[in-house]
């Protein structure tokens, strides 16, 4: 339900699969899953998506998404940024679209 909402634009849902904004409600969910969202919010934020606080705090901010990598083994961060690439080309720019920003 939470990836749902993701994709359909709800920057809360967004947030809480990258792990920022409170935590995600599942503890289970993968670092790697974690990396893969925080980096479609790095870029999304980046491209003004998000809003001007979203900008702000990406033009100022070290990347979530780079911070999350180096917390992971090799391995997992191999893991991690093939499904970064397979989220960013399955969801963002339906998510682009729905957030008013392409």
């Amino acid at each position: 339900m939470l990836e749902h909402a993701a994709r359909a634009g709800d920057t809360v849902a967004l947030h809480l699969l990258a792990g920022s904004g409170g935590g995600d409600p599942d503890p289970t969910r993968p670092q790697s899953e974690r990396y893969a969202w925080s980096q479609l919010l790095d870029r999304l934020d980046g491209e003004g998506c998000t809003g001007p606080a979203g900008y702000y705090a990406w033009a100022t901010s070290p990347s979530r998404a780079r911070a999350a990598l180096l917390a992971m083994s090799p391995a997992e961060a191999a893991t991690a940024q093939v499904r970064a690439r397979a989220i960013e080309d399955e969801a963002f720019a339906t998510i682009q679209q729905r957030l008013g920003c392409n």
